[in-house]
């Protein structure tokens, strides 16, 4: 069954508007869809296309061609297209190389994450080689060696293909000075990432090294240092059916001594996320949301006992797609600045996430942005003086731009541009320490990036074909 997208979607690596973003499809793309969520307000599809992997796009923003009820419900592997055949990478965590020929003698032209799903379309005789198209919605072929793959099914009746000329052997190349191991150095930067097919939390250099796995269990996102840093708090998905359920979970600096911290706090009924920190690391403030009901903001101690409902969040915040509302504690421990969507709206108008900021008792809510565009991830300042957050522009068809405003709401105005200038690549705030701000850069993927706070000097930490999104920085 196809459908057609009527508006600008994210397709995400679960059925949840809190999910990893795999990447956008356009206004008036047909899609075929391979399967439902149980409510059927969420569709699988193979994305990207002719890969072999699945996504998952928001029902209300697609128009389907026939009764979806009839489409099976839960996980649907793609098929093939003809004469193709499915394989998964297996390298043991490390990335594989794609080359340019069948042979190491071949230039490397893409990296493939370990456990990716990916589609092979020829191979050598022997079957010692295999094509495939990486990225998968690029049309650049590349070749994999067999001894890294799990193939499956029968490859007898795919199409042989020879291998490309031999490069030339170019001139000796000049020794290069011996250089110290490749080490992570300076700040500690958390990020999840997917390179090893799931998205798991690390700890990395400013030189854009890992220095430690954190977490590997896969599903987990948010991850915030305490004030002392010496523990981790995050939020895990810990189911996905029927309903998505994630745990705000905490644990040393190092990963050790992890603890459950909804399971304390009462959340049978109910799924939560993006924590952060009080300014003295004996509370939490997260999302809490209800399996009927909008968004709620909630605090809870540390060891996650006493927890407390701050604020209940409009009800047309439950159903805006692609943002969360990411609460985030001010430095003087008074007040709570967020995204959602403002209580009033007018009919037939978008609704927009808008940032707001009220007191830690949930009184005087007061929103700080009306635009007509998605607002999110709203960052503050050390001193609590301004506040930093992350505005995309659907009706311009322009990517995320990091912007900047008085505490008050006053004066507002783009303070990051994106990575290269791009229109269509787009940059979000994550984090302000000192003098610098820590914040997610698109080109096509995820990675991090470091600028000052003026907005200038912004310099890519990590140059991966994975999602890297960091998360907050101990400097």
């Amino acid at each position: 069954m196809t459908a057609v997208v009527t508006d600008t979607l994210r397709v995400r690596e679960q059925p949840s508007t809190s999910a990893r973003i795999l990447g956008r499809l356009p206004t008036n793309t047909v899609v075929t869809l391979l399967s439902r969520t149980d409510k059927g307000d969420w569709f699988s599809i193979e994305y990207p296309i002719k890969s072999g992997q699945v996504g998952w796009i928001f029902g209300e923003v697609v128009k389907p061609n026939g009764d979806v009820s009839r489409l099976p419900v839960g996980f649907v592997t793609p098929k093939p297209p003809p004469g193709a055949v499915l394989a998964t990478v297996k390298t043991e965590g490390d990335p594989l190389r794609v080359r340019a020929g069948p042979g190491t003698t071949y230039e490397v032209v893409a990296r493939i994450p370990d456990t990716t799903r990916i589609t092979l379309v020829a191979k050598l005789a022997d079957g010692s080689w295999y094509q495939t198209v990486y990225p998968p919605d690029s049309g650049k072929t590349g070749w994999l060696s067999s001894d890294f793959l799990t193939i499956e099914g029968s490859t007898a009746a795919m199409e042989i293909s020879q291998a490309p000329p031999t490069p030339t052997p170019g001139p000796t190349a000049v020794p290069r000075p011996t250089r110290a191991p490749n080490i992570a150095s300076g700040a500690s930067i958390l990020v999840q990432s997917n390179r090893g097919g799931t998205t798991n939390l690390y700890d990395y250099g400013e030189n854009g090294v890992i220095r430690r796995t954190l977490y590997k269990n896969g599903n987990s996102f948010g991850a915030r240092y305490s004030p002392d840093g010496e523990r981790i708090v995050f939020y895990h998905t810990v189911s996905t059916s029927p309903n998505v359920v994630n745990h705000i979970i905490v644990m040393d600096f190092d990963g050790g001594n992890v603890a459950d911290l909804s399971a304390r706090a009462g959340s049978a009924n109910a799924s939560d996320s993006d924590p952060d920190w009080s300014p003295d690391g004996t509370r939490i403030v997260f999302v809490r949301t209800p399996r009927a009901g909008a968004p709620e903001l909630w605090t809870m101690n540390a060891n996650g006992g006493n927890a407390k409902l701050l604020l209940k969040l409009s009800a047309a915040t439950g159903v805006v797609n692609d943002y969360s509302p990411l609460p985030r504690w001010s430095p003087d421990g008074g007040r709570i600045v967020y995204a959602a969507v403002p209580r009033v709206t007018t009919p037939g108008v978008p609704q927009y996430p808008s940032i707001f900021v009220a007191n830690i008792n949930g009184a005087n809510e007061r929103q700080l942005t009306d635009n007509d565009m998605v607002n999110t991830s709203p960052v503050w300042s050390p001193d609590g003086s301004f506040i930093a957050w992350a505005a995309q522009d659907l009706v311009s068809r322009q990517n995320w731009r990091g912007w900047v405003m008085n505490a008050s709401g006053a004066d507002q105005r783009i303070f990051l541009a994106p990575p290269g200038g791009d229109s269509n690549n787009g940059i979000q705030p994550v984090a302000w320490r000192g003098n610098q701000v820590l914040a997610a850069g698109w080109t096509g993927n995820w990675n991090v990036f470091l600028a000052n706070a003026g907005g200038g000097s912004l310099r890519q930490v990590t140059n991966e074909f994975s999602d890297d999104v960091p998360t907050d920085w101990l400097p």
